[in-house]
């Protein structure tokens, strides 16, 4: 079905509907632990988001950073969700901080201490300048028992969403 959407975004020159249908071809990639296909796609996607709403991009580049992380590309995994967390401040998508944020100390996690700081202040700084000041380095920056307690804490699949939207998180952000 989506490859469909995306054929038809193209031969319609829809750079919306392109975004879409490939962010959401790359998540059936991550379901199926094909991350480097779903990575593809994802950077495919985040070509043509220019005219998508800000939460498109925020779902685009957290879904890269997930892909990324499936491959072990720390620094990308970092840069992406960096980039998605100082999309979601600008825009005020606080539902989606939880998320980034839980992917982010996975990725403190692996490095350990000391790398992950050296990782995260790279990813920073590659980042456009207006999105430096939003992201959170003193967040994640914490010690390591702190960021992983707040992988350890996240909500579970049948408990309310944080969000607030009344829904159960695997049926909302936990998707």
């Amino acid at each position: 079905r989506y490859c469909e959407e995306l054929r038809i975004a193209e031969e319609s020159q829809d750079a919306r509907g392109k975004a879409t249908a490939l962010n959401n071809l790359g998540t059936i990639c991550i379901d199926k632990k094909n991350y480097q296909k779903a990575l593809e796609l994802f950077q495919r996607a985040i070509a043509c988001l220019e005219s998508c709403p800000p939460e498109e991009h925020v779902s685009v580049y957290g879904n890269a950073a997930s892909s990324a992380r499936g491959l072990a590309d720390w620094d990308m995994a970092l840069e992406y969700s960096l980039v998605a967390e100082g999309l979601s401040l600008r825009h005020d998508l606080k539902h989606d901080l939880e998320i980034l944020r839980v992917g982010i100390a996975i990725v403190h996690k692996e490095l350990g201490e000391e790398a992950f700081a050296d990782h995260l202040t790279r990813a920073q700084l590659r980042l456009p300048e207006d999105l430096q000041a939003l992201v959170r380095m003193e967040l994640h920056l914490q010690p390591l028992q702190q960021a992983t307690a707040i992988v350890d804490k996240g909500p579970g699949r049948n408990d309310p969403c944080p969000c607030g939207s009344g829904r159960k998180y695997k049926k909302c952000c936990g998707v």
